[in-house]
């Protein structure tokens, strides 16, 4: 069963917000080292953005020579990864006082299917491919392309397009080599890309699905959104199993993304309708409503860490070109 989110509460302000960019922000990044956290962020008009949040100001801004939009960027250790839309993966570590672009892969996919890196080792990154039903598997320590899927089924039920993708590493599943996909059809599929083949698949909205997230830390479930107006809470049970538990519907469609805090207490969206909503990740109850932004919500990242005073930030980017920072439920 669902339920309306309809929250009339005053919204809260956020801790700071980040201005400079000049298109959408498409994707925000934490870089967490032992020395201090910085935020990377890329925008619709190709500007790549390091920021210094100890001063709360960009300390490496790029713009890309063609124009790409840079839609995900990803970290490990003191490199950053940046996908550029229709064009490739970039690699990029510090030099002295630059960064640089160490290696590329051709990612010329023209859809808005984000990037996913994993967190296991061997390091994975799943990038799409040019034909947008299929996905792509690169061993980042080899730089060798380790697998392709797409899905193979009965003509009548193709999923079309993936629109958004999450490598896993639960413990649960230990050995496997798991990746959800969400795809045009609203259906949201569990890989097992190794062996090029699904595990499992469940219709978890009536559009296209558009963002996801999966806690493999704390409950072994996922949240799916759509451009229709439904969250879809689901849970991976035994045996590897896809399991709808919940929807939530909320007041206005289009939820362009989802983030679950590390801790496993709160998930966080971000709207087509500017808004960010809060929700208990333990019940899904609704705890807050952000009204910040001039434009759509297009990324979200909770910090894993602390920055300054507060414990952990959450980082939403948005169409209005800028980036609010917010502490939240932190006690």
């Amino acid at each position: 069963m669902g339920h309306c989110l309809d929250m009339t509460k005053p919204s809260p302000d956020p801790v700071y917000v980040l201005r400079g960019h000049k298109g959408s922000v498409i994707t925000v990044n934490f870089v967490e080292t032992i020395e201090n956290v910085n935020l990377v962020s890329g925008s619709s008009h190709g500007e790549l953005f390091l920021w210094n949040l100890k001063i709360n100001r960009p300390e490496f801004k790029l713009s890309s020579s063609n124009g790409k939009e840079i839609i995900w960027t990803g970290c490990y250790g003191n490199t950053v990864i940046t996908q550029e839309r229709a064009d490739s993966v970039k690699f990029w570590i510090k030099d002295e006082s630059n960064w640089k672009v160490t290696r590329a892969v051709a990612a010329p996919g023209v859809g808005f299917c984000k990037c996913s890196l994993g967190n296991t080792s061997p390091l994975y990154l799943a990038y799409p491919d040019e034909d947008p039903t299929k996905v792509k598997i690169l061993d980042v320590e080899t730089n060798q392309e380790v697998a392709t899927i797409q899905e193979n089924i009965d003509e009548n039920q193709k999923f079309g397009m993936c629109m958004c993708m999450k490598l896993l590493s639960t413990p649960l599943l230990e050995g496997k080599n798991l990746l959800l996909c969400g795809y045009e059809s609203g259906s949201v599929t569990l890989w097992d890309w190794k062996n090029r083949k699904i595990i499992s698949e469940m219709k978890c909205h009536s559009e296209p699905a558009i963002c996801l997230d999966f806690d493999d830390c704390y409950r072994c479930q996922g949240i799916s959104g759509s451009t229709d107006r439904a969250l879809s809470l689901w849970e991976l049970v035994q045996p590897n199993q896809l399991k709808i538990k919940q929807k939530v519907m909320v007041t206005n469609p289009g939820i362009s993304a989802v983030a679950i805090r590390s801790d496993g207490k709160i998930v966080a969206t971000g709207g087509w309708d500017q808004r960010l909503r809060i929700f208990s990740w333990k019940t899904m109850k609704p705890l807050a409503v952000l009204d910040y932004h001039g434009g759509s919500v297009e990324a979200l990242q909770f910090s894993t860490s602390s920055i300054g005073r507060y414990p952990q930030l959450l980082a939403a980017g948005s169409k209005d070109g800028k980036i609010s920072l917010w502490s939240l439920y932190n006690s």
